[in-house]
């Protein structure tokens, strides 16, 4: 994948972590790594509630109820 291809250029990188994220969550459902993206893009950027969002939709996946509402409702926190 490019993304990849463009963190190992650039581990900092939180376009590409949030683009894995996905990639990893919607087409390949693989919810350990689509955690650690979102996570390690929270890292990066813990004020974007676009990272907090896309893990809420992984524990969502996962079936983490009480992750889930706790992390969706970090991104309200954040915009106001």
């Amino acid at each position: 994948m490019r993304a990849e291809t463009q963190l190992r250029a650039n581990p900092r990188d939180y376009q590409a972590r949030m683009y894995l994220g996905y990639i990893y969550l919607t087409d390949l459902e693989d919810t350990d790594k689509a955690a650690a993206q979102f996570m390690a893009a929270i890292t990066l950027e813990p004020e974007n509630p676009n990272a907090h969002y896309g893990l809420g939709l992984t524990y969502i996946k996962e079936g983490k109820t009480e992750e889930t509402i706790k992390k969706l409702k970090e991104p309200l926190k954040l915009d106001s």
